[in-house]
């Protein structure tokens, strides 16, 4: 068995981050295929390994067709993400290449990230840090807590969650021991969110009575934004918008232009793509010229727990994919 393992610079699965070092990697797989040949993405010799290619473990984005028919023998892919709207799907159902994605890993980490950017923009803490460091000790006025106005506390606000499947409910279970109201909206109507103390209702009935909405979707390119100027026009004047999910679930020129016109309170975005141009990019500088906006680059998933869960999961799954189990296969037979 031939495996290459790929890793981009700013998404590295293995080393200290994670706490499984490349050497103890190779010592997993190798566990799995005791005669495994193993290249890493930096390998000199790479490249030229392409042709010979059986499996790929990967953190890499971008695993369109012109990369996978790079690998003419691949058999099975490891995929370092929750998502895989990044994968060539019609590629690897036409070669029979198995692909397996990691559900999960990171589901503590962004639902706690979730919460935290709703405190951040209830109390104002990146205003309230920045002034401070200004100089707070040199400046003669008026205590800051006076200067940063009052902010809103969790507890009594009704939280809105588009999405309820692992990362929804767990935020939601977060939320309720903060004191707060659980509205749901959903294809799936899932007993735990009930059991969590919410109800499910419309989207448009959810819009407009969240004090928090916070979007835990996957992105589907067909549909475009989920939530667009209609949309934010029906959100509470001082409702916050959080998007810990796909930037493109959002409309960033109509979220800016929301914000200008004083239609809603604030926003918080975790990933912010390097791709925008024209009328996004515009909307992401004005964006990240407001006080009460944060942006933030893509940490969800970025703590030591989920990244030591990611690996291990990653090197099961080229146990699973050996085996042929279907847990964590992507169901690239559903057209």
């Amino acid at each position: 068995m031939n495996i290459l393992i790929i890793e981009e610079e700013q998404h590295r699965v293995f080393g200290d981050a994670s706490g499984v070092s490349r050497r103890e990697a190779e010592r997993r797989l190798r566990a799995v295929h005791p005669s495994a040949r193993i290249w890493w993405w930096d390998d000199a010799d790479a490249a030229a390994s392409a042709p010979e290619i059986e499996g790929i473990v990967t953190a890499r984005h971008g695993l369109g067709a012109a990369f996978l028919e790079r690998f003419p023998k691949l058999r099975w892919l490891s995929l370092g993400f929750t998502g895989y709207d990044d994968l060539d799907q019609e590629v690897c159902r036409r070669r029979g290449i198995a692909a397996y994605s990691v559900p999960g890993y990171s589901t503590h980490s962004v639902a706690e990230l979730t919460v935290g950017l709703a405190l951040s923009l209830f109390r104002r803490i990146p205003v309230a840090d920045r002034r401070f460091r200004a100089g707070y000790f040199d400046d003669p006025s008026p205590a800051l807590s006076v200067q940063v106005r009052p902010g809103r506390e969790l507890r009594g606000t009704t939280v809105g969650i588009l999405g309820t499947g692992r990362t929804g409910l767990r935020s939601a279970a977060l939320f309720a021991a903060f004191g707060c109201t659980l509205l749901g909206a959903s294809p799936t109507h899932r007993p735990a969110f009930a059991a969590l103390g919410g109800t499910y209702d419309t989207l448009d009935a959810v819009l407009e009575r969240a004090d928090v909405l916070a979007l835990h979707l996957p992105y589907d390119p067909t549909s475009g934004a989920k939530v667009a100027a209609r949309e934010i026009g029906r959100m509470k004047q001082d409702a916050v918008l959080i998007n810990p999910s796909r930037t493109r679930l959002v409309s960033l020129p109509a979220l800016a232009d929301a914000l200008d016109a004083g239609q809603l309170a604030g926003a918080a975005l975790d990933v912010t793509e390097r791709t925008h141009d024209g009328a996004e990019a515009d909307a992401i500088r004005r964006l990240s010229e407001r006080d009460n906006v944060i942006l933030t680059p893509h940490l969800g998933f970025a703590t030591a727990e989920a990244l030591a869960r990611l690996a291990d999961e990653m090197i099961e799954n080229v146990r699973r994919a050996k085996a042929g189990d279907a847990e964590n296969r992507i169901p690239l037979d559903v057209p």
